[in-house]
């Protein structure tokens, strides 16, 4: 909940990163979990199921490049309101 409540955005939409696979194509192009993703190709995630289907449109070989949002302390450390910062991460052969 405090990861909800201190996002404070003021547009809808977005995917929490929950889980990352050891060594994946997420993984190696520095996703991590509790990232939040924004964008996907330019495309702005409505939820899980949209970012699926983006993702799942890219062909195989392609690159995608996703806008995130990541929160600049790590929660379990400092729980209290903490800022957030966007970055862009290319991500390769999945």
């Amino acid at each position: 909940a405090t990861q909800a409540a201190d996002m404070k955005r003021s547009e809808p939409g977005g995917v929490l990163v929950t889980r990352v696979a050891i060594a994946g194509a997420a993984e190696r192009a520095g996703v991590r979990p509790l990232d939040v993703i924004l964008e996907v190709n330019g495309a702005r995630v409505k939820n899980f199921s949209h970012c699926a289907l983006l993702l799942e449109g890219i062909a195989p070989g392609a690159k995608a490049s996703l806008l995130l949002l990541r929160r600049l302390r790590a929660p379990d450390q400092y729980p209290e309101a903490c800022a957030w910062d966007t970055l862009t991460v290319e991500i390769g052969d999945r």
